[in-house]
């Protein structure tokens, strides 16, 4: 059970007051992570519709567009369409030269070796907002949102924790994905179903035999291993831990270190983790009802499931060395120990793995059906012939972290470290890239 204290910071929202609507919203950031295919679509048009009408009747002041694969004229072309309904808006072109520059001097400062992609366009986004409209809640969300699915209270809601609580520092959506084929409606997520919850709730149930096998002769370690299982316990109450739709406090975005590839979630999660063990900070999930976003394929998922594996090794080794360092002479007893409670290796033992999965997947599909009044169905083969696609991530995470560790690479040398720890010259930059778009 997760310890007490932090389950009273963790605090779930169902429902919100009848008159939320229609308050007067206070300061905030909205950021949108867009690429220029995703900001002439349909979805993005019917987001800018919205946002325009929220900025016409006075309640969003603040918006920041980090738009991707975009050349000149296409920035061109969508700064003249967004700032039509919403004048004040910022875009920034993560494709010009002065951008390039900083995401070359960030790397090589940080000393890794990543391709632009939604990290680096999330990361340079925070980075702007934090330089240029400081002391602000920001929210993010993506900008391929389903029409049906997408109204302005999104983001009131994922706002409301930090109107209510001045100790509100993280806010995450959970939602119902649900497609319709013209025919059905399905159940969506399937990461979510059918690779993380059977992935940690197997991997909880191995991991504390393993430590009642090893108790008697590593007693010392049980504060460790408690440290760990406090985390998935954690995890485990969110309805959505994947859910790319947040809202934080600035100090928290300007504290934290940001994941940057799919583990960027995940990896935030950590960090609201690691916060709500200080002071009285308090971390929120709010109910935002049906939603949907574009579909990729399910062989790109399974990439997902692999880098989602990796960074959840990376983040319970880096809690549980946290706890266990000053009991081992070596970092490679340390990480011998560690692998023979938590390796979970399904390398000849999938198809039993899915058999015994499969039950508290069925049951977690009834309880999100009970959720709408849709009659809502799910493919039994379908997701079983998926789950045998995604488990071999299980294993290859597994063995790509411990490929990571004997390359003395850490959870710390994966991630973008906080934007208060990037250099002078950095922040300079952002300031300045402000200056250009009208900032004082």
């Amino acid at each position: 059970m997760i310890n007490p204290n932090l389950e009273e910071r963790l605090v779930q929202v169902d429902e919100f007051p009848a008159q939320f609507s229609n308050r007067e919203q206070e300061d905030y950031v909205l950021a949108v992570p867009l690429t220029y295919e995703h900001a002439i679509s349909n979805s993005f048009a019917n987001i800018l519709n919205e946002l325009g009408t929220d900025y016409r009747n006075g309640k969003l002041t603040n918006l920041v567009i980090g738009l991707d694969k975009a050349d000149a004229s296409n920035f061109a072309e969508i700064s003249k369409y967004v700032q039509k309904e919403v004048p004040t808006a910022t875009i920034m072109h993560n494709d010009s030269d002065m951008m390039r520059e900083w995401r070359t001097d960030l790397l090589k400062e940080q000393m890794l070796d990543i391709s632009p992609g939604k990290g680096l366009n999330v990361y340079g986004m925070f980075s702007f907002i934090t330089e240029n409209m400081p002391n602000k809640p920001i929210i993010i969300h993506d900008g391929d949102i389903t029409p049906s699915t997408y109204t302005i209270d999104f983001i009131r809601k994922l706002h409301y924790p930090f109107i209510v609580d001045q100790d509100a520092v993280f806010s995450k959506a959970n939602y119902i994905r649900i497609i319709s084929d013209g025919e059905q409606n399905l159940l969506g997520g399937r990461v979510r179903r059918l690779f993380v919850i059977p992935f940690t709730e197997n991997f909880e149930k191995e991991a504390i035999a393993n430590v009642r096998k090893y108790k008697h002769r590593f007693p010392i370690l049980e504060k460790a291993h408690k440290d760990v299982f406090n985390y998935i316990q954690y995890f485990g109450k969110f309805g959505y831990p994947l859910s790319g739709e947040m809202g934080f406090s600035s100090n928290f975005l300007s504290s934290a270190s940001h994941g940057t590839t799919y583990d960027m979630e995940t990896l935030l999660l950590y960090e609201a983790f690691k916060q709500i063990q200080e002071g009285n900070n308090r971390v929120y999930e709010v109910k935002l009802g049906e939603y949907d976003h574009h579909h990729q394929s399910d062989k790109s998922l399974e990439k997902m499931c692999q880098q989602i594996g990796t960074s959840f090794y990376h983040v319970i080794y880096d809690i549980f060395s946290e706890s266990a360092k000053t009991h081992f002479d070596t970092d490679e007893e340390m990480f011998d120990h560690f692998s023979s409670v938590y390796d979970f290796n399904l390398q000849n033992d999938i198809n039993k793995y899915i058999s015994r999965s499969y039950g508290s997947v069925e049951k977690h599909n009834f309880d999100i059906a009970k959720q709408t009044d849709k009659d809502i169905f799910y493919r039994l083969e379908h997701d079983i012939s998926i789950m045998q696609d995604f488990t071999p991530a299980v294993t290859k995470g597994f063995m790509q972290f411990k490929n990571d560790i004997r390359n003395d690479t850490t959870y710390h040398d994966l991630s973008l470290q906080p934007i208060s720890a990037i250099s002078s010259n950095l922040k300079q930059s952002m300031q300045q890239y402000g200056r250009l778009l009208g900032y004082k």
